[in-house]
């Protein structure tokens, strides 16, 4: 059976989405419990009550935000996490390898569950996709970071994008790939005749490059700066600095599409058990 969770329809049209899922859902065998957010709850409390009903499948409806914090009830469990993303530009789409929503939902009955990592900041928020760390200010100046406890730089970005699911990616395999590979995405935007004198001294470090500045892999990551720095998760501020980013890996039981029709006997062990 599966926990639902829904965040509140802001408009009709939402709405009419959300009671057509809710009708599809049992139409597909996987119908369950159907909750809604309420302003008084925290969708990552509902997703433990959703454990303590013994139920092995959690599926968040609605936004990234609320796909992440759903998420983060779930991390370090063996429930599995669904998510039905109702953002055209959801981030989460070509993780789970659907177009839109109403993939989402359809490849719920007969998915694949994938551990992935998930990101640790400051030892007390976990994050499913990417943080964005900003002057509170707007301000720019120095930002130190610091990767791995051995390389170091000194930046004067305005921006830093800290990721789970690498930066620029499109398909699904390379998400996955960035997301269960032990290694933080960091993204330095800048351009190269500027970036070359920043990191002569990562040349022995996992890199790449790209048009608008440079990725890094580390394991952790250190953020300081005399300015008020901001982490922005879904636009919404969730830390101020310093900061230390970790990695934690293979922490989250994701849902995403089978990209074969082969079951292997490990796809129906995890089937049964759910």
């Amino acid at each position: 059976m599966y926990y639902f969770i829904f965040e509140p329809a802001p408009n009709r049209k939402l709405e009419k989405i959300e009671e057509e899922i809710k009708v599809r859902a049992s139409e597909l065998g996987i119908d369950g419990e159907f909750i809604t957010l309420s302003l008084a709850e925290k969708p990552e409390s509902l997703a433990k009550i959703g454990l303590q009903k013994d139920y092995h499948t959690v599926v968040a409806v609605g936004s990234d935000a609320l796909i992440n914090l759903v998420g983060e009830g779930l991390i370090g469990t063996e429930a599995a996490l669904g998510a039905i993303p109702l953002e055209e530009n959801s981030i989460f789409l070509p993780l789970i390898g659907v177009r839109d929503w109403k993939e989402a939902l359809e490849i719920l009955p007969q998915r694949k569950i994938e551990k992935i990592d998930t990101i640790l900041l400051n030892r007390a928020y976990r994050i499913i996709t990417q943080v964005e760390i900003l002057p509170a200010d707007g301000k720019t100046g120095l930002i130190v970071l610091a990767f791995d406890g051995y390389f170091r730089a000194e930046i004067s970005e305005r921006r830093v994008l800290v990721s789970n699911l690498g930066v620029n990616l499109t398909s699904k395999e390379d998400i996955i790939n960035s997301a269960t590979d032990r290694y933080l995405d960091v993204f330095i935007p800048g351009k190269t005749e500027v970036k070359k004198k920043w990191w002569q001294v990562f040349n022995s470090m996992p890199q790449e490059n790209i048009k608008v500045g440079s990725v890094f892999h580390p394991k952790f990551l250190e953020v300081n700066s005399k300015l008020r720095l901001k982490a922005y998760v879904n636009g919404k501020s969730i830390a101020a600095g310093p900061f230390l980013f970790e990695v934690d890996p293979k922490t989250l039981q994701f849902i995403i599409k089978r990209s074969k029709n082969l079951i292997t006997n490990e796809d129906t062990k995890n089937e049964q058990e759910l």
